[in-house]
């Protein structure tokens, strides 16, 4: 019985593929820990780097024909993965070629093909641990498909374990430093340290593996998922690896991770500290060695403090450049939030937050009031898209304007007489934010196209109620606290409503037509 690895590292390619620099250094670091007799153990590691694709495929044959029954067979790829129009997966190697964008075929190793060897192997345990790039270079980040693969199907199977950086075609390929790519480096690390040895069993199998490399990436960059797949329980307890019993600096290692993920990602100096200079004084540690350790266990922390940092500063940046942003700065956003895996949940306060402290400029919309009423709040909240908040606070500050406690206070000389320069400040505000979709001005519109007159008087149901469809009032008789507010999938002209149309039937609270009147002889 032979334990024996196949590493293969592609850094260096030709035109249409990023080069890849970690790549090589990820199967050096691999073969390391491997070829360690008191880590990985294994009897012969043989390693391929930056090879063109006939040689990686021909010794990919030939190393798992040459497999025996009880050897333990671990593939290692690191690289590119590409698709072609087919969709088909691909290993790219150092000579792969793409034509006008596309795979040239001929030049590239077909995932099929691995799978294929995979299976006429004899070795009954196999692992497989894909850290690819799939997605290829950044320009395909967003491709127009969902850049899936059925990894599960392609190379599950009895005996048989597959390790991927990432459950579908991510920006995967990620390097920390300018070393290795960061699944890879937590690969190693669970194994060097022997941290990855959750049982405390003095063996570390691919599923204790996986869980510490999934747990750590994801404490670096949250959007990455690595995955594990096998197709028989067995595969879960391969044993991959050693790792030392009753070692001091591992126990030590294992309480800070705890007392990390139970402080929230840091260490509460006043309550916690005290626990681990115990530790620390019962293992007889130094403190060089706990610094060592502390400072490897938040690495990944700090990386993703760092990287959520960046955002910050780029959407500070992007906002100065042009407020709101257009199409072009979210896409340009969107893709660096996938190069550096954060999620949706990681960046949205962050927005939020930038959005409300950045001054927004506007020359043409003037915060004038006749009553000395304050809308800063109001342009707050549309900067940042808070639809239905700014609704609610547009009422606030109408009452405010119409010194009224509550909406049914409200009388037609109210409406009649509201100031024109508080009219125009709210008007202009919403029309401003929302792109011209929202606003009194828009309404007016509308109003006047389904066939009424500006002239104060009711218009008469018919053509209420077609007003009322138009900028879709109401919903469904949904009452106004289930409704939710978005730009673009909301009516034209939606927006404001609380105040002078109520909601739960179009033209149940009288005003609209009043209001629309006040607008013509103030001019707007």
């Amino acid at each position: 019985m032979a334990r024996v690895a196949l590493l293969i590292g592609t850094g260096t390619y030709g035109d249409g593929f990023k080069p890849l620099p970690a790549a090589p250094k990820d199967v050096e670091a691999i073969a390391a820990v491997l070829r360690d007799p008191d880590m990985g153990g294994f009897d012969q590691v043989e390693q391929l780097i930056d090879q063109p694709h006939s040689t990686v495929s021909e010794t990919i044959e030939t190393w798992f024909r040459a497999r025996q029954k009880d050897d333990l067979a671990l593939l290692y790829i690191s690289g590119h993965g590409v698709k072609d129009d087919q969709r088909d997966l691909y290993f790219a190697a150092c000579n792969t070629k793409k034509q006008k964008e596309n795979l040239v075929r001929a030049t590239a190793i077909p995932a099929s093909v691995v799978r294929d060897r995979i299976r006429e192997s004899k070795a009954k345990r196999q692992v497989i641990i894909l850290d690819c790039c799939f997605s290829g270079a950044f320009g395909d980040l967003l491709a127009k498909d969902d850049n899936t693969i059925d990894l599960e199907t392609l190379l599950g199977a009895e005996g048989r374990v597959v390790l991927t950086s990432s459950s579908s075609l991510q920006y995967s390929f990620e390097q920390r430093d300018g070393t290795l790519s960061i699944y890879t480096h937590y690969l190693v690390e669970g194994i060097r340290t022997g941290a990855a040895d959750v049982d405390d069993d003095g063996a570390i199998s691919v599923q204790e593996l996986h869980d510490y490399a999934k747990r750590k990436v994801q404490e670096e960059s949250p959007a990455m998922t690595p995955r594990i797949i096998v197709l028989k329980d067995e595969g879960y307890q391969i044993r991959i690896a050693k790792a030392p019993l009753g070692d001091p600096s591992v126990k030590y290692r294992k309480e800070v991770e705890v007392i990390v993920q139970e402080d929230g990602d840091t260490i509460d100096e006043v309550l916690s500290r005290p626990v681990l200079e115990e530790w620390q004084h019962k293992l007889g540690l130094s403190d060089e060695e706990v610094q060592a350790i502390e400072s490897d266990i938040l690495e990944p922390i700090r990386q993703r403090q760092a990287k959520i940092q960046r955002y910050r500063e780029m959407f500070t940046r992007a906002l100065q450049h042009k407020n709101p942003l257009g199409e072009r700065e979210r896409k340009r956003l969107q893709q660096l939030q996938h190069i550096w895996g954060l999620r949706n949940e990681d960046i949205q306060a962050i927005e939020v937050e930038i959005m409300q402290t950045i001054p927004h400029h506007l020359p043409d919309v003037l915060l004038e009031s006749e009553k000395g009423v304050d809308y800063r709040e109001l342009q707050k909240l549309l900067h940042v898209g808070k639809w239905k908040e700014a609704d609610l606070e547009t009422t606030t500050r109408m009452l405010q304007v119409m010194n009224k406690e509550a909406q049914w206070e409200v009388e037609r000389d109210d409406l009649i007489n509201f100031p024109c320069k508080d009219l125009k400040t709210i008007d202009r505000l919403w029309m401003h934010y929302s792109n011209d979709k929202f606003g009194f001005s828009v309404q007016r519109q509308i109003y006047v196209e389904c066939g009424a007159k500006l002239d104060g008087e009711y218009p008469g149901d018919e053509i209420w109620k077609k007003f009322g469809e138009r900028v879709g009032w109401p919903r469904k008789k949904l009452l106004y606290d289930k409704l939710k507010f978005e730009l673009p999938h909301s009516s034209t002209g939606e927006l404001p409503a609380l105040l002078w149309f109520g909601w739960l039937l179009c033209g149940l609270v009288d005003g609209g037509w009043f209001l629309f009147s006040r607008m013509e002889t103030c001019e707007l």
